[in-house]
C-alpha cells in the first residue's frame, strides 16, 4: 500500500510539472520518439518476449520532444503491460491515412486484453484503474493514460482507444498537429 502510494503521488508530481512546464514546440520526428520509448523499455520487451514494429516514415509533427517521449512511453508500456496470458504482445505503431487534414493520425495497435466498450472513456480519468489493486499482473498508479492525454491535449491533438472487447486487443489513436515544413525536424538530438 506505501509503495503503491508513492508511485501514485510520484505520478502526480509528474502530472504537476508537465502543467506547469513550457513546452518547447518545434518540428519533430516521431519515429524517432517511439524509437527512444522502445529503447527505455527494451528490459520489459525482452522479458515479456514481445515484438514492437515502429513504422520508419512518420511526417513530421509539431511537438515538445520530452513530453512526446512521455506519450510513447505511457503507450508502449500498456501494451506490454495488459498482455493475455500465454500470448506475446505484438505491438504496432503505424500512421493511419484517414481524413485528418492537418494532422498526424497515428495508432499505437496490440493483441492484449482489449478494454470493453463501457471501459473506453474512462480509462483517461486519473487513477480510474480497470483490474483491482491486487491484481499484481496489472500493476500500475492509473495515472498513465491521463498523462497521455494531458500530453495531446497541450498538443491541441486528441487521442482516444478502439477495442472489440476483451482478448480483443486495443488501439490507441493519436492526432497530433503536422509542423510547419519550413522548419527542420529533430528527433533525438532535442532530448537531455
Amino acid at each position: 500500500v506505501a509503495a503503491q502510494a508513492r508511485l501514485q503521488i510520484q505520478g502526480l508530481l509528474k502530472m504537476s510539472r508537465l502543467q506547469r512546464a513550457t513546452p518547447e514546440y518545434v518540428a519533430v520526428n516521431l519515429a524517432d520518439i517511439a524509437e527512444l520509448a522502445m529503447g527505455q523499455l527494451a528490459i520489459d520487451i525482452h522479458d515479456a518476449g514481445a515484438t514492437v514494429e515502429i513504422q520508419p516514415d512518420f511526417p513530421p509533427v509539431r511537438g515538445d520532444t520530452q513530453q512526446l517521449a512521455a506519450l510513447f512511453q505511457n503507450l508502449l508500456s500498456n501494451a506490454i503491460k495488459y498482455r493475455r496470458d500465454g500470448v506475446a504482445p505484438e505491438v504496432r505503431v503505424v500512421t493511419d491515412e484517414g481524413e485528418s487534414p492537418g494532422f498526424c493520425h497515428f495508432v499505437v495497435a496490440d493483441n492484449g486484453i482489449g478494454i470493453r466498450a463501457q471501459d473506453q472513456d474512462r480509462i483517461f480519468q486519473i487513477f480510474k484503474r480497470l483490474h483491482a489493486e491486487s491484481d499484481t499482473r496489472y500493476a500500475g498508479t492509473g495515472i498513465g493514460l491521463a498523462l497521455a492525454e494531458k500530453i495531446v491535449e497541450l498538443h491541441h491533438g486528441k487521442i482516444w482507444v478502439e477495442s472489440d472487447g476483451e482478448n480483443c486487443g486495443s488501439a490507441f489513436h493519436v492526432l497530433l498537429p503536422l509542423a510547419d515544413l519550413s522548419t527542420p525536424a529533430t528527433g533525438l538530438s532535442t532530448l537531455s
